[in-house]
């Protein structure tokens, strides 16, 4: 009798040790950029207004996305930022519920965040805005200069 529970208690010890080592599957999720688009529009007040449109491929279940716009120069600033979706605009304020978005003045740069529902789907973006004074204007010259994409993004 002793050696029947010694055996069924090895067993049990054994079974505990499999499932302790054994791998289990992780349940991550990810996302990806398979397309990313640039319109700039450059106008005669020196402003440039600029539409980014970002696919975001959703591996897994996610509610909200940020980005971070770098203001370069103080004398720049941006302005009339606007971010929609294929179901249409989103709204400018902060109860972080879906199609709402808000809008933060780090300094140094602009911090968006917006809010959605999107699982295993892709999904585009449109985020507009203004970024006041972006031409240089010189005496010969006038330049724009702007590094649009993987300047302040973890993906690119």
């Amino acid at each position: 009798m002793h050696s029947k529970k010694l055996r069924t208690l090895s067993a049990l010890l054994l079974a505990l040790a499999y499932f302790a080592i054994k791998p289990h599957p992780a349940f991550a999720k990810d996302y990806s950029f398979p397309k990313v688009s640039f319109k700039v529009w450059l106008q005669e007040d020196g402003s440039a207004k600029v539409e980014e449109k970002r696919t975001f491929d959703f591996d897994g279940s996610f509610s909200w996305a940020e980005e971070w716009i770098p203001i370069k120069d103080p004398a720049t600033k941006i302005t009339n930022v606007t971010i929609a979706s294929d179901e249409g605009p989103y709204s400018l304020n902060q109860t972080n519920s879906a199609q709402t978005y808000t809008v933060l003045n780090e300094g140094e740069k602009i911090h968006l965040k917006w809010f959605y529902q999107a699982s295993n789907t892709q999904k585009t973006f449109t985020i507009s805005y203004t970024i006041e004074k972006a031409v240089g204007i010189h005496q010969d010259i006038a330049e724009f200069y702007y590094q649009f994409i993987c300047d302040e993004w973890k993906k690119c």
